[in-house]
């Protein structure tokens, strides 16, 4: 759970929305008081919609999540509504042609409500807590969940020192909602009254402490878990004052033990919230007697960075945790909760809103796999585009709740497997079942590469899609046939076993990146089977369909039929990529704005017609010629503009370049002339004199001030400095002179006064290609590189070989840093290009106040693809 403590609650109820209300706009059937929802129950009546009224007709198509076209038709012109017949439960998309326009606009059609249950897995990371609304609980239950994981911060209800207010709008809000569903309530977070607002440390800051936990656990009388803290481990909201130690931990946790046993003994405490999995931090913990003061040990198992890795990746992690819990409580079943987790929306791994709505699931039912009590899902709305995407729904400026295709998995799964797990059920590689009661299977293939399988079973089977498609099939000599990519399914009926098919087979023969190519496709099965796909039906060989022109997950459901019988089915997904990317844009030494876009298709002709570009606000002419033609290759590079080119001003560039046949691609970010001079003989030395001469990054006039309270921003603006970079065959070399009254170093470093920095590979931005370090020095006269980076990087030799000199020297701290490109590894000058970015981080009074950054991507917002592109000069 990703607490801001920062916003205010007024701001929180968002004053600016990235995201566009629905075109057509469903009149939902629950009960919802402020916002409204692309969402309904289906009770067997007709969907109604309205909208704005257009000047001509619209041409109307409703299309299911496996591309089907499930309903047509046309609104005249001048009208406002438009009525659907009666829908099944599934994710849908509403189409509207009007001209050259079109709208699109997704919604949801959920099942019958299943009942909270206090022993379900199931549960979602709200934000009730900042400012979400009560119709949060509408939604959620909507979808099946009964468990929310969310807070009231001690900073909220104690506003005045000594004097709790759970009256306040947002406790009481929240406190509404536990009467309708499990709540899983975090204690989080400082008080500004003690400890400097961080974790409490001393007598008077735990004697508050427990003020909070004891009123918070008397006034959610419905309540029944109490969380101690939210990623005490990452150091989170305690402002680097707070050693985030075990022993520290333990001190809290006891403490909020004792408070919440004395005075609700029905409570249960949750422990740990740790930030990912950090073994050696939990194991320190269950050695220090930590277990005796939690009723269940909780975790977020984020893959970080690494969101290439499937759900199933975190199976082995989850059982260390399992083993550890077992071998410090011995004879006690602890709970494992994995109350954050949760995959992004995020194309650069791949991950489409399709793909985030299979890893949902197989997200559940893997963590099931090793006897996870409860799993939350984060989170479960976001408000903006953009930053965060691991949402499974959006709320857009007019309040519009739009579900995500994960959303309208979560109401299916919560439904089908609400009778309980059992266990796993064996199945061949590369399958997955676990077993609930009631006779049900689920089963997924854990790769996106279809795989087929066999079920065996002499009675009809019930199988059940992602999206609640149903289908009865019969066997066939005792067997049925399923065709799976990574979607899973649901299997009700008895199953005698899951085998590989050597019978049957359907995959992807080539792919295209067009709508100008069809997607072909080798079927293999028996003579007497055929294919039925939408309206088309294909015998055993080869066939291809339309393809698409649109970037996304095309997902495929067809129907196996054998002798007239539906015998099996073929659930598959199929990544289409856009024939042109942005690799990177830069500013030439003479001021030229260049994109360098890559053609994965270069043998589809295609032409630019026009191009739309404003820096820092202000629409500018492009000196593009137009209409231009894209020569043929993999590489090309457009020059778009020039501008006044000043080493490491970096300018806000908005871009959007138009093609006659493909999407339009664009850009918003920061970009600049960013040289790394060439140096000789360069000495680590403290005195900067051999830098004075060479073109600095002015952090106060090119970088971004970072104020982590409103109160703290006079203090920001006393943080100023200079940053050089330069390079020779053997070593980067990065030297900051950072201006600051006053230095103090707190663990962990990004907490003290310190240095962050990254460097990687410039096309294209990824995580795998990225290194990044923190550098510090504290009063007595230590100093220190943590450097850190993807699978198979070499931190301790980066952290060995490089050379490090910091001082301090009045008010001024110098970092002087010699890294070694042998060690960076992905970064090399024979590229020519790579991306950088850094910022310098102050904490005056034992307090983190804020940073000073250059670039993007370390700070508020993660992201290589926030790195300015820099260029190797010499």
């Amino acid at each position: 759970m990703k607490f801001f403590l920062t916003l205010l609650v007024s701001v929180f109820a968002i004053a600016a929305f990235a995201i566009e209300d629905p075109f057509f706009r469903l009149a939902s059937n629950l009960p919802l008081k402020n916002y409204k929802a692309q969402v309904a129950v289906s009770t067997g009546a007709a969907l109604r919609f309205s909208f704005a009224p257009q000047p001509g007709s619209i041409s109307v198509e409703v299309h299911d999540f496996w591309s089907n076209l499930i309903w047509q038709g046309n609104v005249p012109a001048g009208e406002k509504t438009l009525e659907l017949p009666p829908l099944s439960p599934g994710y849908y998309v509403l189409e509207g042609r009007c001209g050259e326009r079109i709208h699109q606009s997704p919604f949801t059609v959920v099942g019958k409500e299943p009942p909270v249950s206090f022993d379900s897995p199931f549960g979602i990371g709200t934000h009730m807590g900042q400012g979400y609304e009560e119709d949060t609980v509408a939604l959620a239950r909507a979808a099946g969940f009964s468990w929310l994981r969310d807070e009231i911060g001690w900073g909220y209800v104690e506003q005045q020192a000594g004097k709790l207010d759970f009256s306040r709008t947002l406790a009481a809000r929240l406190k509404r909602a536990s009467e309708k569903i499990n709540w899983l309530s975090v204690l989080s977070y400082g008080n500004k009254h003690y400890d400097k607002g961080s974790a409490p440390f001393t007598e008077e800051g735990y004697a508050a402490w427990r003020r909070y936990v004891r009123e918070s656990v008397e006034n959610y009388p419905a309540v029944r878990l109490f969380e101690c803290w939210n990623e005490y481990n990452a150091g989170f909201n305690m402002y680097g004052i707070t050693e985030p130690t075990p022993a520290n931990y333990l001190k809290l946790l006891k403490n909020t033990c004792e408070e919440v046993k004395a005075n609700r003994p029905d409570a249960e405490v949750v422990g740990g919230a740790t930030a990912t999995l950090p073994m050696e931090w939990i194991e320190e913990l269950f050695k220090l007697g930590g277990l005796r003061y939690m009723d269940s040990f909780s975790v977020h198992p984020y893959r970080w960075g690494k969101w290439n890795l499937p759900p199933e990746t975190l199976y082995h992690d989850l059982l260390e945790v399992r083993k550890q819990l077992e071998r410090y409580a011995p004879g006690r079943k602890v709970p494992l909760i994995a109350d954050e987790v949760g995959w992004p929306v995020d194309l650069r791994y791949q991950i489409s809103e399709s793909r985030q709505a299979a890893y949902l699931v197989r997200n559940y039912t893997n963590l099931q796999r090793v006897n996870t009590a409860r799993i939350f899902w984060y989170d479960f709305m976001s408000h903006r585009a953009g930053g965060e995407n691991f949402s499974i729904s959006k709320l857009s400026r007019g309040q519009w709740y739009v579900p995500r295709p994960a959303y309208a998995a979560a109401a299916v799964m919560t439904r089908e497997l609400a009778a309980g797990y059992l266990g796993p059920y064996a199945c061949p590689e590369p399958g997955l079942a676990t077993r609930y009661r009631g006779d049900l299977l689920c089963f997924w293939n854990r790769e996106q590469k279809p795989a087929a399988f066999e079920l065996l079973t002499s009675r009809k089977l019930t199988v059940t899609d992602m999206m609640g498609g149903v289908a009865e099939l019969t066997p066939v000599d005792g067997r049925i046939a399923l065709i799976l990519g990574e979607y899973p399914v649901y299997i009700r009926g008895e199953v005698d076993g899951i085998v590989k098919s050597s019978a049957f087979d359907l995959q992807p023969r080539s792919l295209k990146v067009s709508e100008k190519a069809a997607m072909k496709f080798t079927f293999q099965a028996p003579a007497d089977c055929v294919l039925h796909l939408g309206t088309q039906e294909f015998s055993p060989g080869r066939f291809e369909i339309t393809g698409s022109s649109m970037p996304d997950t095309r997902n495929i459901r067809a129907e196996i039929r054998r002798n007239g019988k539906l015998n099996g089915l073929a659930l598959l997904s199929i990544d289409i990529a856009p024939q042109f990317e942005i690799a990177m844009i830069r500013v030439l030494e003479d001021g030229t704005i260049r994109a360098d876009l890559t053609n994965l298709a270069p043998e589809l002709r295609e032409s630019v017609t026009a191009v739309k570009v404003s820096v820092d606000g202000k629409p500018q002419p492009a000196i593009l010629p137009l209409p231009y033609a894209i020569p043929a290759g993999r590489q090309t590079a457009i020059d778009l503009l020039r501008i006044r080119p000043v080493p490491y001003q970096l300018h806000q560039l908005e871009l959007a370049i138009e093609f006659a046949g493909h999407p339009a691609l664009t850009f918003s970010g920061k970009v600049g002339y960013n040289p790394c001079y060439y140096r000789r003989g360069i000495k680590l030395d403290g005195t900067l004199k051999q830098w004075r001469s060479q073109p600095a990054i002015e952090l106060a006039s090119f970088g971004r001030m970072v104020s982590l309270a409103p109160d703290l921003r006079d203090t920001m603006n006393k943080l100023d400095g200079k940053v050089w970079i330069a390079w020779d065959e053997q070593n980067f070399y990065l030297v900051a002179e950072i201006k600051d009254p006053v230095h103090v170093q707190k663990y962990p470093v990004w907490q003290g006064d310190s240095l962050q920095f990254a460097l990687a590979y410039a096309a294209p931005p990824d995580a795998n290609t990225t290194v990044k370090a923190d550098a510090a020095f504290n009063d007595r006269g230590h100093s220190w590189i943590f450097p850190s980076g993807p699978l198979g990087f070499d931190r301790q030799s980066l952290q060995k070989f490089s050379r490090i000199c910091m001082t301090r020297q009045g008010e001024r701290s110098v970092y002087e840093l010699q890294l070694p490109w042998k060690y960076i590894r992905f970064v090399k000058p024979a590229d020519r290009v790579f991306r950088f970015s850094m910022l310098a981080n102050n904490n005056d009074d034992g307090r983190r106040m804020g940073y000073l950054e250059w670039g993007g991507g370390l700070g508020d917002t993660k992201g290589t693809r926030f790195y300015p592109v820099c260029e190797f000069k010499r």
